[in-house]
């Protein structure tokens, strides 16, 4: 077999194909360093953020003072530690615009003349010194030599607060991000960090409430704007389909916004730096939110501004899955059909749930419409008196009769119930009815025994007897020695043997208990 080499052209052929895999693996390699590149200063700028984020979520600052290490309320939210401390914004919707006056926020492209005020006092080689010594590092003394040449650097924060007063809590930081392009075909570059950036957050365990697209102008860090694309702020996921709408000679960047009070704990004594309590584990927003009433020292719980038309509520669930009861404002009217609200403790399927509770109603008297009582919800419980035989029963002598009501036969005895505290230093008094609930008129039959006994209400209907006439009944309630007494006298015509008797505290009457408090004492 006769043997050749390689002929020029299938030489440079091959060369080719050897070119052509080589840049795709060169364009390959400076994609990956390209994105090793991003991932570093993503790295440094988060954790610069993050140790802002700590310092601002802190309420007390451990400081060492002369040697000795203590604590202060944490400067940014003292009144009197001055600028920049107390700066704040007022932009507290996402979409509202933010501030363009240099007086609020924190510029954070003037170096070391804004990094003192967040490092310790005595930082070494930064040219000057803050005002407080912390006893721990939130961010390095020096900015990472990483963003030194960085073509995103972080520009300006924003605390935005929670109301217009000096040093009030904060609600949201705002990172404003600037890019700096190449290019004008590099204008849009900078969401290529959208990946590295989210990375290096979760790292550090923040969450972005949003990403927004902002836009800086002429005029330093108080000209960065929202970019806004027919009137609307447009957030970094809507770029893609925005950005021909945008324009290549502007400088841009993001401002990524987070809040400090997320998965932040109470602390046991009480304190707590912020003006309310946001939750909403599902979307991120605020709400329902817990704060201080301006008319007192009272806490409201308000529904958030991104929840549905459900009115606030404080639930509690024992953790099982199988129960909650959620005690909630609803919608109601007034006697005059006017609007109004009440409270309703609901279970889980929304209807009316149980409570175990000493419970006052406040309302007017019905003798004195210019007074107001307070009372318990009354208690009603059903007794019939005790005597049967014709000796108890019948008062032989009624026209001199004078009985003991602490000692009566046949008499209805109760304890005195325990009332509860009433308000503004007045006192609860017990207070009891009794009305007649079944009655009637027996008489001895031909054996000399009465047969009606209302002592069970199953079988009063069938309790028989002898009826004669019954002219009347009178029923008499006392207190004495922490006990109720109950006693009645009864008179009744007996047909057959053409008498009239005055019966005390017989079986065959029943009455209808009813307990109470009031403010009102019993006469």
């Amino acid at each position: 077999m006769k043997m050749r080499g390689f002929t020029l052209l299938e030489m440079i052929i091959t060369l080719a194909i050897m070119g052509v895999g080589m840049i795709s693996v060169i364009k390959y390699k400076e994609k990956e360093a390209d994105e090793a590149r991003r991932q570093i200063i993503s790295d440094a700028l988060i954790s610069e953020v993050a140790g802002i984020v700590d310092f601002v979520a802190e309420e007390q600052i451990s400081v060492v003072e002369n040697n000795k290490e203590k604590e202060i309320t944490n400067p940014l939210y003292d009144q009197t530690a001055g600028v920049p401390y107390i700066n704040r914004t007022n932009n507290k919707d996402l979409n509202a615009a933010m501030s363009a006056n240099a007086t609020e926020l924190i510029d954070w492209s003037a170096g070391n003349n804004t990094r003192i005020h967040f490092t310790r006092k005595y930082c070494i080689s930064t040219g000057t010194q803050g005002k407080y010594e912390f006893s721990k590092d939130y961010i390095p003394c020096n900015e990472s030599a990483v963003l030194a040449n960085s073509d995103l650097k972080i520009e300006r924060i924003d605390f935005v607060g929670a109301d217009a007063t000096v040093a009030s809590a904060i609600e949201r930081v705002d990172f404003i991000l600037g890019f700096e392009k190449v290019s004008p075909e590099g204008a849009f570059h900078f969401a290529n960090y959208l990946n590295a950036l989210e990375k290096a957050a979760e790292k550090h365990s923040i969450s972005f409430k949003d990403i927004y697209v902002v836009e800086k102008g002429q005029s330093g860090v108080s000209s960065w704007a929202l970019t806004k694309v027919s009137g609307q702020a447009l957030t970094i996921s809507d770029l893609s389909k925005n950005i021909g709408s945008l324009s290549k000679n502007k400088n841009y960047g993001l401002r990524i916004s987070i809040d400090p009070n997320t998965g932040k704990y109470l602390r046991a004594d009480g304190r707590v730096g912020a003006d309310k309590l946001c939750w909403n584990i599902d979307s991120k927003m605020s709400g329902p939110c817990l704060t201080a009433a301006n008319d007192g020292n009272n806490l409201v719980l308000t529904k958030g501004k991104a929840a549905s038309n459900n009115e606030p509520g404080l639930c509690w669930d024992l953790n099982t899955g199988t129960s909650k009861l959620c005690l909630t404002q609803v919608e109601g009217k007034d006697e005059n059909d006017k609007d109004a609200s009440l409270i309703q403790l609901k279970d889980d399927n929304g209807n009316p749930a149980t409570m175990l509770a000493n419970v006052l109603v406040e309302e007017k008297s019905i003798t004195d419409p210019t007074k107001k009582v307070y009372r318990t919800i009354p208690n009603t419980t059903y007794a019939s008196f005790g005597n049967s035989t014709d000796s108890d029963i019948v008062i032989n002598n009624p026209d001199t009769y004078k009985g003991n009501v602490t000692t009566e036969k046949g008499r209805i005895e109760l304890n005195v119930q325990e009332c509860p505290v009433s308000p503004n230093g007045q006192k609860l008094y017990p207070r009891l009815s009794a009305s007649i609930a079944s009655v009637v008129a027996d008489t001895k039959d031909n054996t000399g025994n009465y047969q009606a006994d209302f002592s069970h209400l199953s079988t009063n209907r069938n309790s028989g007897g002898q009826l004669g006439y019954w002219s009347g009944s009178a029923i008499q309630v006392n207190q004495s020695g922490g006990k109720w007494y109950i006693t009645a006298t009864m008179g009744v015509f007996d047909p057959v043997n053409n008498t009239t008797s005055v019966y005390l505290n017989p079986k065959f009457l029943s009455v209808n208990i009813t307990t109470w408090c009031s403010t009102e004492p019993q006469t």
